[in-house]
């Protein structure tokens, strides 16, 4: 009898024992799969890096891109610095279909929640055949996808060829991009933080940290003077 109950004590033990250790395994494992996993982000897209544009993207001074996507029909947008430098994008005004523009013309408009505006060049000459309606709801998206989604307006141009001839290819673009950027690094240092982040993007809405007087000052040395009518919002 006393046989029995020592066994039946030493089986409730192993018992015991091996439900604990079970439990501590699958915590550990539990752990370790919380180790592997990625961690969940809560930052908004606009704090990831911007696409580079690709090879066959031509580029206006005016910080405006075209780009072929058919025989008949390119598309026009703007490239990362213009939303960033203007600030916390509110609107973007389009032009309407059907309306017609010089190489250089100014054919749409960004303005910012504290009501800055600038004026973007048509970058070649042609008839608006579509307007990216999108951007009448989503205005940032000039900024989170600005050579995809963010695509401003199509156009048929009239001298493709000719005007390309006046504007920068994609790396002749990102060498003039980067000469602005080290220009203003340099001249708002050490306040870094105004201009690019530690990757090498320009800072979401810098624009905003800067003062009025020096923004428009800014504004008037990287954007070129237009002369014609302002650009309508489509309907």
């Amino acid at each position: 009898m006393v046989a029995i109950l020592v066994l039946c004590s030493v089986a409730g033990f192993l018992l015991a024992d091996w439900l604990l250790t079970r439990k501590r395994s699958a915590r550990a494992a539990s752990a370790l799969l919380r180790s592997i996993e990625p961690p969940a982000t809560t930052e908004p897209a606009l704090a990831g890096p911007i696409a580079e544009p690709a090879a066959d993207f031509f580029f206006h001074p005016g910080h405006t891109w075209v780009h072929r996507q058919t025989d008949e029909v390119v598309e026009v947008g703007t490239d990362a610095f213009a939303p960033r430098f203007l600030g916390q994008l509110a609107e973007v005004l389009l032009p309407r279909p059907g309306a017609r523009y010089h190489q250089g013309d100014p054919a749409f408009a960004f303005v910012s929640a504290g009501g800055r505006e600038i004026a973007m060049a048509m970058p070649v000459g042609g008839e608006v055949v579509e307007v990216n309606r999108r951007l009448l709801s989503e205005p940032d998206l000039v900024e989170r996808a600005p050579y995809a989604a963010g695509w401003v307006l199509r156009i048929r141009p009239d001298q493709l060829a000719a005007n390309l001839q006046n504007l920068m290819p994609a790396s002749a673009a990102r060498d003039w991009l980067d000469a602005i950027r080290s220009r203003l690094t340099t001249r708002f240092a050490p306040a870094l933080g105004l201009v690019a982040t530690d990757g090498g993007e320009w800072a979401a809405v810098f624009g905003d940290q800067l003062d009025e007087s020096t923004w428009e000052s800014l504004k008037g040395e990287l954007f070129p003077e237009f002369t014609g009518g302002n650009p309508e919002q489509a309907r």
